[in-house]
């Protein structure tokens, strides 16, 4: 929104948010044997900021090869490598984005992908270091229900879903903070890998008519993404 506008109090009509009209088409190669495609919508914000080169820059076939060393990182619940990623401005009053995190993670094998993420939630949470354990450590004289919003439960609506005909997870993340929301998506490769698909959305509105406009919007951009995501295995 320009500045002229924002001081005047004026809006748009509707909320922008990621244009499918006009999408990067991007290509995943997990080798051996996997092709994921997706498409970008070109529309991204300059507020993005993942350490990676922007839309029109950033290649468009991009290969992970299962064979070869990667360095996992730790990233919020689990060690990964970010594969691709973006951000989406909703451009209103006050501010609304969606932020997208294309990534691989490692599993053990011959266990459930379901129960593995699980684990790592409790981990992350509740572990010797865990965001909760923290929070008690803090305040070792309150209550759970005392402490509220501040203690995350480990999510506990993961739904088995198909990704147009490719077997998937999908669940939301507990957030203490009700303008933030996350939803994330899960495919499962070769028994030791899974691939995730993360949407991270903030919402910081003004009024309650572009509250809820965010708040109905978001979704609907999330799926659309995901119905355009296609898995090919040889």
């Amino acid at each position: 929104m320009s500045l002229i506008s924002t001081l005047f109090g004026c809006k748009p009509a509707s909320l922008q948010g990621p244009d499918f009209n006009q999408t990067i088409p991007k290509i995943l190669h997990i080798k051996p044997g996997i092709t994921v495609t997706y498409e970008m919508p070109s529309n991204m914000s300059n507020l993005m900021n993942f350490g990676i080169r922007y839309p029109n820059e950033s290649p468009r076939t991009i290969t992970f090869d299962t064979t070869e060393e990667h360095k996992f990182q730790l990233w919020h619940w689990r060690e990964s490598v970010m594969l691709d990623g973006a951000m989406w401005d909703y451009k209103m009053k006050g501010r609304a984005d969606l932020n997208l995190r294309i990534d691989i993670a490692l599993k053990p094998e011959l266990t459930s992908l379901k129960s593995f993420i699980a684990s790592l939630y409790e981990e992350f949470y509740n572990g010797e270091n865990g965001l909760n354990t923290n929070f008690r450590r803090k305040r070792p004289n309150r209550s759970d229900d005392e402490l509220g919003s501040w203690i995350k439960s480990i999510p506990n609506d993961f739904s088995e879903i198909s990704v147009n005909g490719a077997p998937a997870f999908t669940w939301s993340e507990d957030s203490r903070d009700t303008g933030q929301g996350a939803r994330y998506y899960a495919l499962e490769f070769h028994d030791r890998y899974f691939l995730t698909f993360a949407f991270l959305s903030s919402i910081s509105a003004r009024n309650t008519k572009e509250l809820e406009m965010a708040k109905g919007r978001i979704p609907q951009d999330i799926a659309a993404f995901m119905e355009r995501v296609h898995v090919f295995q040889k």
